[in-house]
């Protein structure tokens, strides 16, 4: 009788197990260990038919939330052996084509203010001040798969000297996001936007 009490013991608490161990695996949360925030923001440098010289920016995705209508992505790199990095949500209830509000970039501390510091020092040479708390961008789906996600941005409150636009790519299986230029001259704009006055 003793015998069967703890064989049935056993089964359970292998149930119970599993039951946790496929909650874990099925959840929609991911966070990666700290040393994976050891990555460099690579400056790469692309020189196309024109001669003109882009700046694309490649950081690692620390972290995931996906919710019914939106997607939230911390990302963080390292430039100047300083951590710079901010937080990305995407309104993920909505079509393809354009979408007003679609894309929100956030500052999440100093790592933030970093980021608008390095990449005013990237684009213009300047020394940027902190970034604003969030900036709304529209967007445009340009690919949308299980594992990549392109957008294109775009940077307009209505004034024609502040308008820009920039890359936004998501590559969800190596867990990195990239940003990169459309137009050297929307350095100015995009700077401007992201930078509190």
């Amino acid at each position: 009788m003793y015998k069967h009490v703890i064989i049935a013991a056993t089964i359970v608490v292998l149930i119970i197990s599993f039951y946790f161990i496929s909650i874990y695996k099925n959840s929609d949360s991911k966070k990666l260990t700290l040393s994976d925030e050891a990555v460099l923001v690579n400056q790469q440098i692309t020189l196309n038919k024109d001669k003109q010289d882009f700046i694309d920016l490649t950081f690692q995705i620390i972290s995931q939330d996906k919710h019914d209508s939106t997607h939230a992505y911390v990302v963080k790199g390292k430039y100047n052996d300083e951590t710079v990095g901010f937080k990305v949500v995407i309104n993920t209830a909505k079509g393809n084509g354009f979408t007003k509000n679609g894309v929100h970039l956030m500052r999440i501390g100093e790592e933030s203010d970093r980021f608008v510091k390095a990449l005013s020092e990237l684009y213009t040479g300047s020394n940027a001040n902190k970034m604003k708390n969030e900036v709304v961008l529209t967007e445009f789906v340009l690919e949308s798969t299980s594992t990549s996600k392109k957008y294109k941005l775009f940077f307009d409150n209505g004034q024609e000297s502040e308008y820009a636009e920039i890359y936004l790519n998501l590559d969800l299986k190596e867990n990195k996001l990239e940003l990169n230029e459309k137009d050297m001259e929307y350095r100015e704009p995009i700077l401007k936007g992201l930078t509190q006055g």
